[in-house]
C-alpha cells in the first residue's frame, strides 16, 4: 500500500492522522467525521476511538485508532495476525515479545511482526501512569506514560497524608457540637450550618484521597484544592482584623497555608509528566 502518513499534534486540538493515498481521481476521498468508541479488553477501562476500521468505516484492511489508558492498565497477551504499526505521541510504549522486550518513547514508532509472539506489558516503577499516547494501524496495543516518578510520588504522598489527617480532624467534629458550644461560647444556634460545614470539609478530605490515587489524572483539580486551603485563612484574617474572632484562631490557619504550599509544589512537580 503506497501511502504517506503524517502525524500532527497541538495543545488545543486532538491528535490527527492524515492519510494521503495515490488513488485515481475516479475515487473521491472519504471523510471520517468522527470516531467510534470501541470497548477495550484489560484489567481497567480505557478509551479506544476507532477512526478507520471495520466498525467505523467498514475498512477491513487497516485499522487506525487513538487509545487513552488509565493508570496501571494491562491486557492479555496476543499474537497479531498482521503487522502492527504504532506511533507513540506521548510517554512510553513497552513491548514484550518472545526473545525480549523494548521501550518505544514519544516521537518513535515500532513495527510488531506477527511472528514475534507479543506478550503483555510489565509494570515498571518509572512507567506506571497511562495516558493518550498512540495512533496506530491495524490493531491497538498498550501505552504507558513515562513520568517523573519523584514528582508523581511526592504528589501522591502529599494528598494521601492531607486526606488522612483531614479525616482525623473533621470526623470528630460530628460529635463535638455540645463540647464546642460549652468551651467556646456563644453556643451554636444554627446546627444546620455547623454540620453543613463539617460535611463539606469531609467531602474535601475524600477528594484529596481520590487525587492521591492518580495525581496525573486528577491534576486539573489540584488548583481547586488550593482554594479550599486558602479560604479559611483568608476568612480568619479578615474577621480578626475586624475584631470578630480571637487571636487563638490565627495560628490554626498556618496549617492550611502549609498544605497550600505543598499542594502547589505537588502541582509543579507533576507539570512535566501530565
Amino acid at each position: 500500500m503506497d501511502a504517506e502518513m503524517k502525524l500532527s499534534s497541538t495543545q488545543d486540538r486532538s491528535d490527527t492522522l492524515v492519510r494521503k493515498s495515490d488513488i485515481g481521481a475516479q475515487m473521491p476521498p472519504t471523510l471520517i467525521s468522527k470516531p467510534t468508541r470501541i470497548q477495550a479488553a484489560g484489567n481497567k477501562p480505557k478509551l479506544i476511538d476507532e477512526y478507520i476500521g471495520r466498525v467505523n468505516s467498514g475498512t477491513a484492511a487497516v485499522s487506525v485508532a487513538h487509545m487513552r489508558s488509565p493508570s496501571g492498565w494491562q491486557e492479555p497477551g496476543q499474537t497479531p495476525e498482521l503487522e502492527e504499526y504504532t506511533v507513540v505521541l506521548k510517554g512510553l510504549l513497552h513491548v514484550e515479545y518472545k526473545d525480549g522486550s523494548l521501550d518505544v518513547r514519544a516521537g518513535q514508532a515500532v513495527i510488531t511482526h506477527g511472528a514475534n509472539g507479543l506478550s503483555i506489558p510489565r509494570r515498571s516503577p518509572r512507567a506506571r501512569i497511562t495516558s493518550r499516547c498512540a495512533i496506530r494501524l491495524f490493531r491497538w496495543k498498550r501505552c504507558i506514560v513515562i513520568s517523573r516518578p519523584g514528582g508523581v510520588r511526592f504528589a501522591r504522598i502529599v494528598y494521601l497524608v492531607a486526606g488522612v489527617v483531614g479525616l482525623l480532624e473533621v470526623v470528630p467534629l460530628y460529635f463535638y457540637e455540645s463540647t464546642l458550644s460549652r468551651t467556646q461560647p456563644p453556643p451554636i444556634t444554627h446546627p444546620e450550618f455547623y454540620y453543613g460545614f463539617v460535611g463539606i470539609a469531609l467531602a474535601w478530605q475524600v477528594a484529596f484521597l481520590v487525587i492521591s490515587r492518580d495525581p496525573l489524572r486528577f491534576r486539573p483539580l489540584m488548583p481547586v484544592t488550593w482554594i479550599e486551603k486558602l479560604l479559611y485563612p483568608c476568612a480568619v484574617g479578615i474577621l480578626y482584623s475586624a475584631g470578630r474572632t480571637r487571636v487563638e484562631m490565627v495560628p490554626a490557619t498556618i496549617i492550611d497555608l502549609v498544605w497550600l504550599a505543598l499542594f502547589i509544589v505537588a502541582w509543579m512537580k507533576t507539570r512535566g509528566a501530565e
